[in-house]
């Protein structure tokens, strides 16, 4: 017998979430932190709004730290969240709360968790410091110093010393990125 079992049954968000950053737990995140959220779905962009993601400090009397200045990758499944202003204080670390709504919805108009009226929410610490230092490329593929010739379908690695909001696209020379130069 074959059992079904909702695509809301199980992982981040009921399998809804792919990933967020800062991770549920998170402690000394500085305050200019950006909080990213990846689906699984195609998502109706129309529906990330400040009602459906709140991200507020666990003191605050519900005040939303952002009000829809959101960033959203071409997929329409990576999300990115710049608060209004810098998280907590320079004072004492501050813990804030992300909810993530249910009138979240896919691009074919459904509920992301369902009909069961579900949020997702976690929380992480943020300190009292801002980063001013700009990640570093710790290392790339393929080394140019290698002589060797590459596939045209190779692919292009960056690792850098700290998370950054990555992009997905294709790199040539007349691609639209404007900190990656690729050259003939």
């Amino acid at each position: 017998r074959r059992i079904n079992i909702p695509h809301y049954s199980g992982g981040l968000g009921g399998g809804a979430i792919a990933s967020h950053y800062p991770p549920r737990g998170a402690v000394g995140v500085p305050r200019n932190i950006n909080i990213v959220v990846t689906f699984r779905d195609l998502i109706d962009s129309n529906t990330i709004t400040d009602e459906t993601v709140v991200i507020r400090n666990n003191t605050d009397d519900y005040e939303n730290a952002w009000l829809d200045n959101v960033e959203e990758d071409t997929f329409q499944r990576t999300f990115v969240f710049h608060p209004v202003v810098y998280l907590g204080n320079d004072a004492n670390d501050s813990v804030y709360i992300v909810t993530l709504g249910n009138n979240i919805e896919n691009s074919e108009g459904e509920k992301i968790f369902g009909d069961l009226g579900y949020e997702y929410t976690w929380q992480f610490t943020v300190s009292t410091e801002i980063d001013v230092t700009p990640p570093r490329v710790v290392s790339v593929y393929p080394l140019e110093s290698s002589g060797d010739e590459y596939p045209r379908n190779t692919v292009v690695q960056m690792v850098f010393s700290e998370p950054v909001i990555g992009s997905v696209g294709e790199l040539s020379t007349s691609s639209s990125f404007s900190n990656i130069q690729v050259y003939e």
